[in-house]
């Protein structure tokens, strides 16, 4: 937008493991439960086929590898396939990250939205399979600072 300056901006690292982009236990755990389900309970394993569904749907909006991030003075922005998605930094809430020993992983978050009818909702977001998630997390927190507590009309540096 104009007169917005970019803070950082990433993508996600093309090696980044499935637990590094925090898609760990949808691709680890998941497929194991159901196949123990299937063999223990043949009737509790025919029903999670609708949570194998569920997961496939989840997992194909969540290639995280297809999002570009960028944090700007105002606003989170999450490119997915070309499409922004603009979060705006009062409203994000419980920053937190994740990092492995490649120092890979991502930063999670809760954002308020309002639609137009006034209705609010809290979803989680997240910035996924990234370089350095703690000093990203950082940069996101002290984006949300400054912009709360900003109140001139002149930036001073």
């Amino acid at each position: 937008m104009p007169g917005e300056y970019i803070i950082w901006c990433g993508v996600p690292e093309k090696n980044a493991t499935a637990s590094e982009s925090g898609a760990g236990c949808a691709t680890g755990c998941l497929p194991v439960a159901i196949v123990l389900a299937l063999i223990l309970f043949p009737i509790l394993g025919i029903v999670s086929l609708g949570a194998v569904v569920c997961a496939v749907l989840l997992m194909k909006d969540g290639n995280f590898k297809n999002r570009s991030y960028a944090i700007t003075d105002n606003s989170l922005i999450i490119l997915k396939g070309g499409t922004p998605h603009r979060i705006n930094l009062t409203s994000i809430r419980g920053v937190n990250y994740k990092t492995g020993p490649r120092d890979i992983g991502y930063v999670t978050f809760n954002a308020t939205y309002s639609n137009p009818k006034g209705i609010i909702t809290n979803k989680n977001e997240g910035i996924f399979g990234i370089k350095d998630p703690q000093r990203v997390s950082v940069t996101l927190i002290q984006a949300i600072s400054d912009k709360l507590n900003y109140s001139g009309s002149v930036r001073n540096g």
